[in-house]
């Protein structure tokens, strides 16, 4: 096939394979010319999040039967396809008003323009089904108490959308009217035994 230089700057008669290996690189390439499809299966495409940094917030888990946004710990993604998926971590810290409670997380999946859902355990008969969750093992006058992780996982959706999904966190406490204290102990007082935490939660899209 004959090469053609046109003019009118375009080369014709190239094909594909015919430029030698090496000869197209990086600097080459136009900012964002390489496209999600083109960045193969597993690739991460789009990262988003948020943070939780102070210790200003008390969830009141008034209702065992009720499930409660954790404060600050939402993020909304877009995927570029609905093969894609999207991959979860969060890490959440604080301490439970009483002793002997467990408290339970999962996640809330909202997709915009149609249902939302639950990523938890499989339902089985009156049990709740839950992502995960801790027995809290101190008392709000106990001046030893100290923050514990309340969570932190990673988890691997297939939502089968292109619509934007919002993802939060949501608490559960096996005890009603037991406040879950953001990010710090319950007596919360300038001790070095009574840190101060943090949470994140992170969304990244992963090519199908």
């Amino acid at each position: 096939m004959t090469i053609t230089i046109n003019g009118n700057g375009t080369v014709t008669g190239v094909s594909v394979g015919g430029l030698p290996d090496g000869i197209v690189d990086t600097d080459m390439l136009a900012a964002g010319a390489v496209t999600a499809p083109k960045k193969g299966a597993g690739s991460i495409l789009q990262v988003v999040g948020t943070g939780k940094l102070d210790a200003t917030t008390t969830i009141d888990c008034v209702d065992i039967a009720t499930w409660y946004d954790y404060t600050s710990m939402n993020a909304t993604i877009t995927p570029a396809s609905s093969s894609n998926k999207i991959l979860l971590s969060f890490m959440a810290m604080g301490e439970g008003e009483t002793s002997d409670y467990i408290y339970r997380w999962r996640y809330k999946r909202a997709i915009s323009g149609g249902a939302t859902t639950y990523i938890a355990a499989s339902t089985a008969g009156s049990r709740t089904s839950v992502m995960g969750m801790i027995t809290e093992a101190y008392y709000a006058d106990n001046q030893d108490s100290t923050p514990t992780y309340f969570g932190c996982s990673n988890y691997l959706d297939s939502p089968s959308t292109t619509s934007a999904i919002t993802y939060t966190l949501q608490i559960n406490c096996g005890g009603a009217n037991k406040d879950w204290y953001v990010n710090r102990c319950t007596s919360d007082t300038d001790a070095q035994a009574h840190e101060r935490g943090m949470g994140w939660l992170t969304l990244m899209e992963v090519a199908g």
